[in-house]
C-alpha cells in the first residue's frame, strides 16, 4: 500500500474523531430486549459459569466478556455495556479503511470510511451491546491478511489471519460463513496457480492457507471446548421445529423477501435514493471483483451463501446477519458512482464548459451522499432502540389504587428481569382468564407485537377485543415497539 499524503491523513483523521464522536453520542440511552439479554443472562454470571456456559446464539461471546470487563470496572450504565461496541465501531472502520485501500482506490477508501462514520446502521450497531461491530473489524482484518497471504505467501500474514479469523468465530459463529467464503475464494486462486498457470507448487501455495485456516479452526476449538456439552444441548433445542417454525410471524422473519423489506425500510428518508445506489452497488462490484478479485469475492460469494444456508436451516434472516458486509458494500456504491463520474465526463464534453470534470463530480457526489446521511444519521439520537423506562413511567403515572399490571410475551424480560417492578407475567390463557376475573383496572404491556400475535394468538385476540391501546412506544428498533393495554370499563 502507497503511504499516505499529508491531504489524505489530514482527512482520514477528521473521519475518524467524527466517527468516534457519533459513537459517543447517545451512548448511554437506555437499553433495549437483546441487549438485557446479554446483561441479565450472561454478564451477570460469575466467570468460572460463564466459562462453560453458551446458554444460546444471544451469547456473543467474545463480546460478553469485554462487556464483563467494562461492566465490572464502570458499572451496569449502558454506555459501560456498551462502550466495546462503540470503540469496536470506531476501530472497524480504520479495517475497511486499510482493506479498500489496499486496491489503491485511496479516495474510493476514504469516501467509504467518511460514510460509514455517518451511517446510521453502523452507529446503531456501535451503540448496541452486542458483537456486530467486533465481527466486521475481525472479519475485514481477515480479509486484509488472506489477501496479503495470498499475494505475498508471508506465513506471518497466515498466522494474523488465523488470530483475527478465530476472534470473529470468537464473536459469533456466523463469522463461519464468510471464512468459508474466503476458504472458497482461497481454492479458487489456489487452483488457478497451481493448475492453470503452473506458477508454484502445491505445497508452496497449500501451506499459507493450511496454517491460517487451520490455525483459526484450532484456536475456534480450544475457545470453546470448555462449553461443548452446552453447546450440544443448546442447539438440539434449536433443531426442534416449536423454536423456530411457530407460526407465520416467524416464518415471516424466514422470508428473504421481509429481509429486504426490513433493510429498506430502515433507510427511511433517504429511501428514494436506493434504486441508484443499488445501480452504482453492482456496477462497483464488478469492478472490483475485476480490480480486487482476492477482495471482493468473498464478500460476493457471502451474501448467497449465509442466504442459502439460513433458508436451509429454516432459520431466521435476520439483516444484521449481513452487517459484516457493510464495508464492502459501501465501498462498491462508492467505486461505482466514481465509474459514473469518469463516464459523464467522457460523454459529456459539454460539462467542461461549466468547469466541471471528473474530479469535482466525484468530490460533489460524495459532499452529497455524506450530506443524505445525516437526517437519517440523527434519528439515532431521537429516541431510544426501545422505550422501556418511558412505558413504565405512563403505566406508573396512570396506574389508580387497585389496578393490576401484568406482562405477556417478551415484555417479562425487560419490565419482570430488569426494570424489577412487582408484576406478575401471563403465559397462558388460563392464566390470562384468571386475571380477567378481578372486576378492577387491569393493564398489560406486550413487546414485539408482531411475536405477540404469533407465539400467543389467543391472547392477542382476548387483548384486541377486550382492551383499548393506552400507549404505544416506538423506538429505533423496526418492530420493537411496547404496548400498553388497558382494560375497557366494564
Amino acid at each position: 500500500m502507497k503511504e499516505l499524503s499529508a491531504k489524505e491523513t489530514m482527512l482520514f483523521t477528521a473521519v475518524i474523531v467524527a466517527a468516534t464522536i457519533f459513537r459517543l453520542w447517545g451512548l448511554n440511552q437506555e437499553l433495549w430486549y437483546d441487549e438485557i439479554v446479554t446483561l441479565t443472562e450472561f454478564v451477570r454470571k460469575p466467570a468460572s459459569e460463564l466459562l462453560v456456559t453458551f446458554g444460546s446464539l444471544n451469547n456473543h461471546l467474545g463480546y460478553t466478556w469485554l462487556a464483563k470487563a467494562s461492566t465490572g470496572l464502570f458499572g451496569e450504565a449502558p454506555w459501560a455495556l456498551r462502550l466495546p461496541a462503540a470503540i469496536f465501531g470506531v476501530i472497524s472502520i480504520w479495517a475497511v479503511w486499510r482493506l479498500i485501500r489496499m486496491t489503491e482506490l485511496k479516495w474510493v477508501a476514504l469516501v467509504t470510511a467518511a460514510l460509514l462514520a455517518v451511517s446510521y446502521h453502523h452507529v446503531w450497531f456501535s451503540q448496541n451491546a452486542r458483537g456486530y461491530t467486533g465481527l466486521l473489524l475481525f472479519t475485514s482484518l481477515s480479509a486484509m491478511y488472506m489477501a496479503n497471504g495470498l499475494k505475498q505467501r508471508h506465513v506471518s500474514d497466515w498466522v494474523l489471519y488465523a488470530i483475527f479469523a478465530a476472534a470473529a468465530l470468537a464473536t459469533h459463529l456466523t463469522a463461519a460463513f464468510l471464512l468459508t467464503a474466503q476458504g472458497l475464494t482461497a481454492i479458487a486462486i489456489g487452483y488457478h496457480e497451481v493448475v492453470t498457470q503452473k506458477r508454484l507448487s502445491a505445497w508452496r501455495w497449500l501451506k499459507g492457507p493450511l496454517i491460517g485456516f487451520g490455525g483459526a479452526i484450532l484456536i475456534t476449538l480450544l475457545i470453546y471446548a470448555p462449553m461443548a456439552p452446552d453447546m450440544i444441548e443448546t442447539f438440539s433445542a434449536y433443531d426442534a421445529p416449536a423454536v423456530h417454525k411457530t407460526g407465520p410471524g416467524v416464518e415471516e422473519w424466514q422470508n428473504p423477501l421481509w429481509t429486504v423489506v426490513e433493510t429498506l425500510r430502515s433507510f427511511g428518508v433517504i429511501g428514494a435514493a436506493i434504486p441508484v445506489a443499488l445501480l452504482f452497488a453492482v456496477i462497483g462490484a464488478v469492478r472490483l471483483a475485476r480490480l480486487a478479485p482476492v477482495i471482493a469475492a468473498p464478500f460476493l460469494v457471502h451474501i448467497p451463501l449465509t442466504l442459502f444456508i439460513l433458508i436451509m436451516a429454516s432459520f431466521r434472516i435476520w439483516p444484521r446477519y449481513f452487517f459484516i458486509d457493510i464495508g464492502f458494500l459501501v465501498a462498491c456504491v462508492v467505486y461505482g458512482a466514481f465509474w459514473f463520474a469518469d463516464l459523464t465526463e467522457r460523454f459529456a464534453p459539454v460539462l467542461k464548459r461549466f468547469f466541471l470534470n471528473a474530479r469535482i463530480l466525484k468530490i460533489v457526489g460524495s459532499i452529497l451522499m455524506i450530506a443524505t446521511s445525516i437526517p437519517l444519521l440523527a434519528t439515532n439520537y431521537g429516541a431510544p432502540k426501545q422505550e422501556l423506562k418511558a412505558a413504565l413511567t405512563f403505566i406508573e403515572e396512570g396506574r389508580q389504587p387497585g389496578d393490576a399490571i401484568m406482562t405477556v410475551g417478551l415484555a417479562q424480560l425487560p419490565f419482570g428481569d430488569y426494570l424489577a417492578p412487582d408484576w406478575p407475567h401471563i403465559s397462558s390463557l388460563d392464566e390470562f382468564d384468571a386475571a380477567m376475573r378481578d372486576s378492577g383496572g387491569v393493564w398489560i404491556v406486550a413487546a414485539f407485537p408482531a411475536h405477540l400475535k404469533t407465539t400467543y394468538p389467543e391472547i392477542a385476540s382476548r387483548l384486541e377485543a377486550e382492551f383499548d391501546i393506552a400507549e404505544q412506544f416506538s423506538g429505533t428498533l423496526s418492530g420493537g415497539d411496547v404496548v400498553i393495554y388497558r382494560r375497557r370499563a366494564l
